[in-house]
């Protein structure tokens, strides 16, 4: 191979390399430009997107910097090395190299900034660092984990100019030309997209600021096309019309116009926007949505010409007019109303404008001037008037126009025949739109009669003055007679009054006379000018009135005096006649009921005598003593005020009235009444109410008659009571006496049945077949003798350990014996008081007590849930506690309860409760309301309580429940652990008394042993045999004795006599009964006598000075 070939050959491998680099070269372009265009694509695809300035901004630095692979997009604004501060409106970053800084917070500038910011204007064009090796940028690159960076200064069209980059942190980079072209154009095109945005910004908020100015309008404006496609309204027509902008852009302008003008506004209106582009204002009416017509005026305006009317776009403001067309027909309607009232008036009515013409008149103005209607339109007010005052019409005009108030005023009025009329005229002036003057509206009404009417009756009132003066002068006298309480002063203030009822006072004199004394005017003359009139009492001269003139009155054609003037004075004569005999015979009735009220005092029953209309005329003195000595008829009081505290007249159902009785029967009535006495207290009252007539048989008062019957109504009440008492104590005595005899019989029988069973089983072998029957007649015999217990402790025959007994101690031993005998749905709570004092008491009986109750509450609950309280407590019991409680069941029935401290045992249950009936008959023996019950159990606990001279109290209601409280007379003595006890006898060890005691008993051991006790506590001691001998030494030591000792049983005289004789002597002497018997057989007769104390024998040195120490310091 030639070197040519070799060489040839060469050179074709290198233009196939050539062109392979070539084409290899041509791809790599244009997937470079492939790249770019893409990219460019997908920027310019979200700056379509956004129409949010802040959203754009996000999403372009997302693109870029995903685009780039960097990992931190921003934007700095503004990019001014002069400026004091900058920040970051936007950046994107990897989670790995968040932002340097808080988006949009103001960052102040410092040197190394500002010098950026300055190399990035003046080289304006893309500036790319690579931090290493930018020794001064050492500490920025290390802050910010920056290693490349790339930025460029955009310039928007509006503003000052932004900062644009991208930072490299995870690796070095060297940005390649591609990757610079491609940056330069997404921050021009993003320059480009912040300045659109901002005139878009600025676009919507002239938008937003035209939109407020046009719905703000208070005019409505609407913009349609011309064939009345409504294409825009603002929110003042809408609410003119009622539709939303929604609505009417769906509705045609033709369609929301009435029919009648649609041709006429198309053709009329229509021609003048073609002719010259607006139209005058003009009115028609819109259709609401309510469907009714709405007035409006509109002027329209072309805001686009078209080819045509129909294609061009015209807009109109539109007023809403219904006010204005309302206040239009207003007017109308008073003007016709004007019209017509003016008319319809009898006064007569007319207009003048300012230049006094009468520019209207109605048909009453016609007639009373005489001129047509035709003449007075156009004539001169003026002409009106008299020659003389004619001035009076242009002076009225001035008047009201200078003042602007209504003119009135009286005026003559000449009528066109010249005659004249006197008349009341009134001018009210009108005011036009503007404010200004515009005429008057007059009206005038003929008074020429009123005149003349007023001329006669100003001539018939000075005719009747001096008849007023008459009347007058007679008044006084009136008056004087009422006024004065003495007749002399009466007489003399008539004298003085006299010579005012005449005609001429000032020369004329007054005199009065009465049983030769006269009484006269000051000052006083007489002259022969003289009239008299006689006065006469009960038929008899006793005086007369007299006149004096001291001039003559010869022009008088009457005589020196008038007729009316006799004729006064005559009146005055009969009117002191009459004073006279008032006053004399109201003396006589004063003394007459001054006496008729001495002898009703006396009467010893409350006597009143009353009107017809309830007040009292009269009252004795008993009857003003029943309200505290209130006088009623001085206070003016009515029967039912002053004896039932009642505004109105007695209850014709409960307590008819006697005054209406006797006024209908004319008859004395007897009844009985409840009256209110001093301090509010009611008594029982028997009235007698008897008529008195006048001398017509007409009753005209009456006189009542109370007698109180309080007392004989309370003792017929204590009586009614006491023989309750009595029936029911000898009912269950009667049945306590048999209980107690059956039962003591029926122990004889059973004490047989008893032993012989007791014989026989002793004697049977343990297997005979008998042996079953005869211990069956034994159970039975023990639960019959067990109902005999009952029947003698119903009895109060039962047999009594008598013990101090704490009931708390005694409720606590036996509680679990309590809880086991309930019933499982019932819970027993026990409230227990402290310290509770100690009773005298059978501990068996109260046991017995406790469980009857406790049992019979269990069974009143049933099979229901409910609650048993036991409660204890003590309380001071007073004989107004026993009587004033009906449910008192008293145990001791023939005597009172004692008053004093009591211990009670309450036990109440939630169970089903008793009526009225059930509780009257629960102590009854064999009365049940059990299936199984005997009747026995409540029977037995009221016999107990009465052994123990204590009291039941019940209280029950059905569906309620029921509540027993026995009550048991307290001990002396408290109970061992109290701390009353303790204190009291450390206390009371040492007690000593003084004075002396007077010791009687009829055995001498006794004596002497009771006079070294007494002498022992301090005492001085008498001592007396027999009862005699105990009242000798007491009648004579009787104020150094402080206590008697009293033996019961003595010779000569007991105890109880010795007793009445020392009362006698000394009411309050101190005496304590000394016996062997027990405290309540010993003390039975001697029960409300006075007696201070029992003691009963033997007693010991202990026992005698707590007695006596409770005596004395009691």
């Amino acid at each position: 191979m030639s070197d040519s070939d070799c060489t040839r050959e060469q050179l074709q491998r290198e233009v196939v390399e050539l062109r392979r680099q070539v084409v290899e070269l041509t791809g790599q372009q244009q997937n470079s430009q492939r790249h770019f265009l893409e990219s460019i694509t997908k920027v310019d695809r979200v700056i379509r997107k956004a129409d949010d300035l802040e959203q754009m901004m996000s999403d372009v630095l997302q693109v870029a910097r995903e685009l780039f692979d960097a990992d931190r997009a921003w934007l700095l604004y503004p990019c001014d090395g002069e400026a004091d501060s900058w920040r970051v409106p936007m950046e994107s970053t990897k989670a790995k190299y968040p932002g340097a800084f808080a988006l949009g917070e103001e960052i102040p500038m410092l040197e190394a900034e500002a010098k950026t910011f300055r190399n990035a204007l003046d080289t304006d064009d893309i500036v790319t660092i690579d931090y290493p090796k930018q020794d001064k940028a050492e500490e920025t690159a290390k802050r910010f984990s920056i290693l490349s960076e790339i930025h460029l200064a955009i310039h928007p069209h509006k503003g000052k100019p932004w900062l644009f980059g991208l930072h490299q942190c995870s690796n070095h980079r060297q940005w390649t030309c591609d990757e610079k072209f491609l940056f330069r154009e997404i921050g021009q095109r993003l320059a480009g997209a912040l300045a659109s945005l901002h005139i878009l910004d600025d676009l919507r908020l002239c938008e937003d600021r035209y939109r407020s100015l046009f719905d703000a309008n208070r005019d409505g404006y609407l913009t349609v096309m011309g064939n009345g496609e409504i294409l825009d309204a603002n929110r003042s027509l809408q609410n003119i019309l009622g539709f939303s902008l929604e609505e009417l852009q769906a509705k045609n302008l033709w369609s929301i116009t009435p029919e009648k003008w649609r041709q006429w506004e198309y053709d009329v209106q229509g021609k003048l926007l073609v002719d010259r582009g607006y139209t005058d204002l003009y009115e028609k009416e819109y259709i609401g949505s309510d469907g009714n017509p709405i007035p409006i005026e509109v002027q329209a305006f072309l805001l686009e010409k078209g080819e045509d009317l129909e294609s061009a776009r015209i807009g109109a403001f539109v007023r809403d007019i219904t006010e204005r067309k309302k206040a239009e027909g207003i007017q109308q309607k008073n003007e016709r109303l004007f019209h017509t009232i003016a008319e319809a008036s009898l006064q007569g009515t007319y207009y003048v404008d300012v230049e006094g013409r009468i520019t209207y008149a109605n048909h009453s103005t016609s007639e009373l001037t005489g001129y047509p209607l035709t003449e007075l339109e156009g004539l001169p007010l003026e002409k009106l008037f008299p020659p003389g005052e004619a001035k009076v019409a242009s002076d009225s005009n001035v008047a009201i126009l200078n003042s602007g108030k209504p003119l009135v005023g009286e005026n003559t009025l000449t009528r066109k025949d010249g005659s004249t009329l006197e008349v009341y005229f009134s001018c009210v002036p009108v005011f036009d739109k503007s404010g200004h003057y515009d005429g008057f509206v007059g009206s005038v009404l003929d008074i020429t009669e009123r005149k003349q009417a007023e001329a006669e009756r100003e001539k018939l009132l000075r005719g009747t003055t001096e008849r007023v003066k008459e009347l007058q002068c007679m008044y006084g006298v009136a008056e004087a007679i009422r006024t004065q309480k003495e007749l002399a002063d009466m007489l003399q203030d008539v004298a003085e009054r006299i010579p005012l009822g005449l005609q001429y006072p000032e020369i004329t004199r007054g005199k009065v006379i009465y049983e030769g004394k006269e009484y006269v005017s000051r000052p006083f003359d007489e002259t022969q000018w003289k009239l008299s009139a006689d006065i006469v009492v009960n038929g008899m001269h006793c005086g007369a009135v007299e006149v004096y003139h001291l001039l003559e009155q010869p022009e008088m054609y009457e005589g020196q005096f008038l007729l009316e003037e006799r004729d006064l004075i005559e009146g005055i004569a009969r009117n002191v006649s009459e004073a006279i005999e008032h006053r004399l015979a109201q003396k006589q009735r004063e003394r007459t009921l001054a006496f008729m009220q001495e002898v009703i005092d006396g009467v010893p029953e409350s006597m009143m005598v009353i009107n017809l209309d309830h007040t009292i005329a009269l009252a004795n003195r008993k009857g003003r003593e029943r309200a505290g000595g209130a006088d009623p008829v001085t206070a003016g009081l009515k029967c039912y005020e002053y004896s039932h505290e009642l505004d109105q007249p007695c209850d014709q159902k409960n307590y008819p009235c006697p005054l209406q009785q006797v006024i209908a029967t004319k008859a004395p009535v007897t009844a009985e009444h409840i009256h209110i006495i001093a301090e509010g207290h009611s008594s029982s009252i028997e009235l007698v109410a008897a008529p008195i007539f006048d001398d017509k048989g007409e009753v005209v008062q009456i006189i009542e008659s109370c007698r109180d019957i309080s007392e004989r109504r309370n003792a017929e009440a204590d009586r009614l009571s006491l023989e309750r008492q009595v029936q029911h104590a000898q009912k269950l005595e009667s049945l306590g006496v048999l209980a107690g005899g059956i039962a003591h019989d029926f122990n004889n029988l059973l004490t047989v049945i008893l032993g012989n069973a007791e014989l026989a089983l002793h004697g049977l072998s343990p297997h005979a077949p008998a042996r079953s029957n005869i211990q069956s007649i034994e159970h039975a015999s023990q639960r019959a003798a067990e109902l005999a217990r009952q029947m003698l402790a119903y009895s109060g025959k039962g047999m009594f350990t008598i013990q101090p007994i704490d009931l708390q101690e005694l409720i606590t031993e036996m509680s679990h014996l309590l809880d086991v005998s309930i019933s499982k749905k019932a819970v027993l709570k026990y409230n227990y008081a402290d310290n509770l004092p100690t009773f005298e008491g059978d501990t068996t009986q109260i046991h017995q007590i406790i469980m009857n109750l406790i049992t019979n509450a269990s069974e009143a609950i049933g099979d229901k849930s409910g609650v048993i309280a036991l409660s204890t407590g003590a309380m001071d019991c007073d004989q107004i506690y026993f009587d004033s409680v009906d449910e008192i069941v008293r145990a001791s029935l023939d005597e009172p309860l004692a008053e004093g401290l009591y211990v009670y045992l309450e036990v109440a249950d939630t169970g089903c409760g008793m009526d009225v009936e059930t509780v009257s008959r629960i102590f009854d023996p064999f009365f049940t309301t059990k299936f199984t019950g005997r009747g026995l159990g409540m029977a037995a606990v009221l016999g107990i309580v009465r052994g123990h001279g204590g009291a039941i109290k019940i209280y029950s209601e059905p569906g309620k429940g029921t509540t027993f409280k026995i009550l048991f007379p307290a001990s002396t003595e408290l109970p061992e652990d109290s701390p009353l006890r303790v204190q009291s006898e450390c206390e009371d060890e040492n007690w000593q008394g003084q004075g002396t005691v007077l010791i009687a008993d009829d055995e001498d051991t006794i004596r002497a042993l009771g006079k070294r006790m007494l002498n022992e506590l301090g005492f001085d001691a008498l001592t007396a045999a027999d009862g005699s001998e105990v009242v000798e030494l007491f009648r004579d030591n009787a104020d150094e004795i402080v206590c008697v000792l009293l033996d019961l049983t003595m010779p000569h005289m007991d105890g109880e006599q010795a007793f009445r004789e020392l009362r006698r002597i000394k009411p309050d002497v101190k005496v304590i009964l000394c016996s062997g018997y027990n405290e309540r057989d010993a003390t039975q007769q001697f029960v409300g006598k006075g007696l201070a104390g029992f003691i009963q024998k033997p007693y010991g040195l202990v026992n005698l000075r707590d007695k006596i120490m409770g005596i004395l310091e009691r």
